[in-house]
């Protein structure tokens, strides 16, 4: 009693994310990783998805995409981050995204490299760092931030801090 388990949150935001991204969403929650989440765990997770700087709630969409719980996304986590991103955001806007599927590993290998301490070198994760720094100029790791704002004000229910926002937040829901 009391505790919510991955098959409650994953009918909450299933749609729009995905059941792997649902995966995610509950492991970011899920702090203390003893597969449930508890009131504070629920409170805690949605206040760092939703409440202060762009930069605090990419922080918790790394964490949805650290499938594997060791603070770094591997090229395969990456990979499934990136086309995730994509489905979602080719749902959302009408121009469809600016990245194809099917060039998600190319951007992923690409982006590693860059990371890497030469020209040659491909590293094989991302810290959350650089994650944080990749997702500044990123449109994709935006929308993905909006969305999950949107899903923690209508699916669990937060309450908005101001009219204008739950305008905002009422609109990219119906618009999506």
């Amino acid at each position: 009693p009391g505790r919510i388990d991955l098959e409650i949150i994953t009918s909450m935001v299933s749609p729009p994310l995905s059941a792997s991204m649902a995966l995610g969403f509950f492991r970011a929650l899920d702090e203390n990783q003893d597969g449930h989440v508890d009131f504070k765990e629920l409170a805690c997770g949605v206040s760092a998805a939703c409440r202060g700087p762009e930069m605090e709630r990419q922080k918790f969409c790394f964490k949805m995409f650290d499938l594997g719980g060791d603070s770094q996304l591997c090229e395969s986590e990456l990979i499934q981050m990136l086309e995730n991103m994509v489905e979602i955001v080719d749902k959302i806007r009408a121009d469809g995204g600016s990245i194809r599927k099917e060039e998600c590993k190319t951007i992923i290998l690409d982006l590693l490299q860059r990371q890497g301490n030469s020209k040659t070198e491909i590293r094989k994760h991302l810290t959350m760092e650089e994650f944080l720094v990749w997702t500044v100029d990123n449109v994709h790791a935006r929308e993905i931030s909006h969305i999950i704002v949107q899903l923690c004000h209508v699916g669990l229910g937060l309450r908005p801090s101001s009219r204008m926002e739950e305008g905002n937040i009422v609109k990219g829901w119906l618009n999506r």
